[in-house]
């Protein structure tokens, strides 16, 4: 920058006076491409807008309230990710209970995509779900096999026990991964791999 205004002979000094011209028709090309997209540009036009007395105040509170307001709805439109990473470590991350550590799931291995899936049939919603039941679709494993796998399941939070019986009902947060993991493979990674290989 400095070469280029010393080529010129410009003095670093001289430089807002040389920018001005720039400045200006950079401000109005912009207010022409705001007015044609029916938004309202904000700037201050006069470099003494506000002067430093107490008169100035009314003016001052009115920019700030104005940059407030904007700030606030700035930060309105971010979706905060927190909340949704918390969950997802709470599905995927080891959970020690009791002197035993559970592993977490992983939404793309076939083995937990089937108990996932298995679980939230509907007739495990209406009259829960028990060992034995949950075998007829996990034929593969044993009963106490299984059993381990409800006991993961319910340190994960993704099935409540009821009371001091056997039986299991799928809580809002198992049904809400469950949901959340077919939508994913149907509606995003099955299409897109498929049009990555089409090419």
């Amino acid at each position: 920058m400095t070469s280029f205004l010393f080529e010129r002979k410009i003095r670093i000094f001289d430089y807002p006076k040389f920018a001005e011209p720039f400045r200006n028709r950079i401000r109005e090309n912009a207010e022409k491409v705001a007015t044609g997209a029916g938004i309202e540009i904000e700037f201050i036009r006069k470099r003494n807008f506000l002067q430093k007395t107490i008169y100035s105040l009314p003016a001052l509170r009115e920019l700030r309230e104005a940059a407030n307001r904007r700030y606030r709805e700035f930060l309105s439109a971010i979706e905060d990710p927190r909340a949704g990473r918390n969950r997802l470590d709470k599905l995927s991350q080891p959970v020690e209970q009791e002197g035993r550590r559970y592993s977490g799931f992983n939404l793309f291995d076939p083995g937990d995509e089937n108990l996932l899936c298995s679980i939230v049939r509907g007739e495990f919603n209406i009259s829960g779900l028990h060992n034995k039941n949950l075998r007829r679709h996990l034929p593969e494993l044993s009963s106490g096999q299984v059993s381990r796998l409800l006991k993961r399941l319910r340190t994960h939070g993704l099935v409540k026990k009821v009371g001091h019986t056997y039986k299991y009902y799928v809580t809002t947060f198992g049904k809400e991964v469950v949901a959340t993991a077919l939508k994913l493979r149907e509606l995003v990674i099955i299409p897109g791999l498929a049009l990555a290989a089409s090419h």
